[in-house]
């Protein structure tokens, strides 16, 4: 292991932290803001990139625990690594 611009010497210290793998996955989505007219719904293109984790992934949306809120197509089955989630709002 080496100092990444070689600028290290005697005088430096480094700590290395070494966590055993664990599976894991992360989510994008195709756009950065939706809208949707009240009582309307819109489509989310979801993508994951799934790093040794293959089993089923349950989407949720931060906020939509109110009453009225509809998700279809939340979960990305074992192994896919593409859904499309519509979110219907009150």
């Amino acid at each position: 292991m080496e100092e990444l611009l070689h600028r290290g010497g005697d005088d430096c210290v480094y700590r290395v932290e070494v966590r055993p793998y664990e599976p894991r996955f992360t989510l994008a989505v195709d756009a950065d803001r939706y809208n949707a007219p009240a009582q309307g719904s819109f489509a989310v293109k979801v993508v994951a990139t799934r790093r040794g984790y293959t089993g089923p992934i349950v989407m949720a949306v931060e906020g939509a625990g109110v009453s009225g809120w509809e998700l279809k197509g939340n979960t990305l089955p074992e192994g896919a690594t593409t859904a499309t989630m519509t979110i219907t709002v009150p």
